[in-house]
């Protein structure tokens, strides 16, 4: 305002009333032009985008779960594989991260996104759901590779009860908004889950195991028991 005073008595002269209601109608002509290339002319919004960039993260954390539990089948963990995977997911949730969060600054003052509310509410819910289902499907397949290069996984049936509950999670994580299958992958997990924990309850009771064989296996049991909490959240807060 201070700049535009200056302009008026520079160059408004004698005539500062003229050039004044001159410029305050020329600023109001930009001001009008403004608002309608916001409503004509829209920004982007990146909504659509970011859900993709969400489908595929979540495809391959599921893809990479069912790899583990093929492998926990076969009893051959490469922790090579598994390092990699888990970097592998930790890069891919960092970037779409960046992408939700881009999504989001495009939705402010568009007028689009009131239209829209509903797909940003749903790609915020699948962020934090998937944020917490990478994490620990990255510290799963990190304990694995620990613990299979030392022959901590070497049980046949803790393996296979485990293996049984990693891909039910992964089933149960491929769920999209509001799957009519949806609860019945949610007891298909928590099932295979608790059957993996009785199994570990009775090998420890067994076995003369190291103390830090049953731990590795407890904590990789814990890290699917995460997958199904957040993926329980997501189904109940989009149900």
């Amino acid at each position: 305002m201070a700049i535009a005073a200056l302009f008026v008595l520079l160059l408004g002269g004698p005539h500062a009333e003229e050039f004044s209601l001159s410029y305050l109608l020329t600023m109001a002509f930009g001001v009008l032009v403004g608002v309608l290339t916001n409503v004509l002319v829209v920004p982007p919004l990146y909504l659509r985008r970011a859900s993709e960039r969400l489908t595929a993260l979540r495809d391959a954390v599921c893809a990479d779960l069912r790899d583990v539990a093929d492998a926990l089948d076969r009893g051959t963990i490469d922790p090579g594989w598994l390092s990699d995977a888990g970097s592998r997911l930790g890069g891919m949730l960092n970037d779409v991260s960046d992408e939700v969060l881009l999504a989001e600054e495009s939705s402010r003052a568009n007028p689009r996104s009131r239209r829209r509310a509903d797909e940003r509410r749903l790609n915020e819910r699948r962020m934090a759901a998937l944020e917490r289902s990478t994490r620990a499907a990255t510290e799963l397949a990190d304990l694995l590779a620990r613990g299979s290069a030392e022959h901590l996984f070497a049980d046949e049936q803790t393996r296979s009860e485990l293996a049984s509950a990693v891909r039910a999670s992964a089933d149960l994580a491929e769920s999209p908004a509001a799957d009519p299958r949806a609860q019945e992958r949610l007891r298909s997990a928590v099932g295979k889950l608790d059957d993996a924990l009785a199994q570990l309850g009775r090998r420890s009771a067994q076995t003369d195991e190291a103390p830090h064989a049953h731990a590795y296996a407890y904590a990789a049991a814990l890290c699917v028991r995460r997958i199904v909490d957040a993926s329980r959240d997501f189904i109940a807060a989009t149900a």
